[in-house]
């Protein structure tokens, strides 16, 4: 009994340690690309954001224009430079031709093109 759990073990942490990462940068390199996503909050305002794949990016929300930079997590990114400050992390969810990115605060935001 006592080697199963150790190969359950073992296989979890081959997970986190390959996997989850690749799966990451998978939604990341997406999303990633220079090329401009529409992003809607929860309150119905819109802004244009654009990753760029060496971790810099803009946001465009209406005639405010604001340098950010990104980072991707295990299921997700995190966005620094935001209007609200400091650190922004979300999961991804792949959804119709996009992501549906919610916080921890439980607010979502939605990015399409």
């Amino acid at each position: 009994m006592q080697r199963y759990s150790r190969v359950s073990l073992l296989s979890a942490a081959i997970f986190s340690a390959i996997i989850a990462p690749a799966m990451a940068d998978g939604i990341t390199e997406l999303m990633a690309d220079g090329q401009p996503w529409n992003a809607t909050v929860p309150n119905g305002r819109t802004m244009q954001m654009t990753l760029n794949p060496d971790g810099t990016g803009q946001m465009k929300m209406g005639i405010m224009r604001r340098n950010i930079s990104w980072r991707g997590i295990d299921d997700g990114v995190c966005l620094d430079g935001m209007p609200t400050g400091g650190e922004r992390c979300m999961t991804l969810t792949a959804q119709g031709d996009g992501f549906v990115g919610q916080g921890p605060d439980g607010g979502e935001m939605a990015f399409s093109r």
